[in-house]
């Protein structure tokens, strides 16, 4: 398996581990964001009495005194009398309120008239939902993130066609080929594929900080990859490239992008 081939396999994979965090958000708390948002638009807010109240264990609810905060804490209130009858609907709460508050006292909370089940605490609806809109939106930004990052992955491994209009950037004018300084044999023609640059430092200065302002003219760019013109010696791990951004008049530039 050649280099490139090799290489895919990481950004790919980082690109879907991503993708997959980005769609358990929605996946896990997409119903509670759509319950609140109808709750806060067409629910309606009364005092509700407790009418039992415990912890989760294989999905039956048991009461307990004794609680841990990684427990869940369920609260099951009955609703006032409508059309007749009594509706109980039941909701998650914290196990500070569920260790202070006692069977039969009064809470707010919040319905729907035409599914009284479908309930919540009144005060913590505005709070839960501004959570769960700031997690929407960052798991949006990360699909779109990865969907950009498939796309620049995809554009950076397709092989240009037959014609290709992509250029490279620099370009090293030779009548005859290139020997390796160190073995002596024909070094393979190639390019060097560019972003964030190429930094140097001659032997007597400081690493300093790399950064993509620092690096050299025509190595740098936000958009286009520059291909810088080269050639490479496998065996000695040698290449020689040609950088720099050439001019109309056939100069290069002087200064960094």
């Amino acid at each position: 398996m050649s280099n490139i081939k090799k290489g895919i396999w990481f950004p790919l994979s980082l690109v879907i581990l991503i993708i997959l965090i980005a769609l358990w958000v929605p996946f896990q708390y997409g119903s509670d964001f759509l319950l609140n948002r109808a709750l806060l638009s067409a629910g309606i807010s009364e005092k509700a009495q407790i009418y039992k109240k415990g912890i989760l264990v294989n999905d039956k609810l048991v009461w307990t005194q004794q609680t841990k905060p990684s427990d869940e804490h369920i609260f099951i209130v009955k609703l006032p009398s409508r059309r007749g009858r009594e509706d109980l609907c039941q909701f998650g709460v914290t196990q500070r309120l569920y260790n202070n508050s006692p069977l039969g006292v009064n809470i707010p909370v919040t319905f729907l008239p035409e599914s009284p089940q479908k309930c919540k605490l009144s005060y913590s609806l505005r709070g839960s939902q501004a959570i769960l809109s700031k997690g929407l939106a960052l798991s949006t930004g990360m699909i779109l993130f990865a969907l950009g990052s498939l796309f620049f992955v995809y554009r950076s491994h397709k092989k240009p066609g037959p014609g290709s209009s992509s250029k490279l950037t620099t370009e090293i004018k030779l009548e005859v080929p290139i020997n390796c300084p160190e073995c002596g044999i024909i070094m393979t023609e190639g390019y060097l594929p560019m972003g964030f640059g190429i930094h140097w430092r001659n032997i007597n200065q400081p690493v300093a900080i790399p950064t993509m302002f620092s690096g050299l003219s025509g190595t740098v760019s936000w958009l286009k990859r520059p291909r810088l013109h080269g050639y490479h010696c496998e065996k000695c791990r040698i290449v020689i490239f040609k950088y720099g951004v050439e001019e109309k008049d056939g100069s290069f530039l002087k200064k960094l992008n």
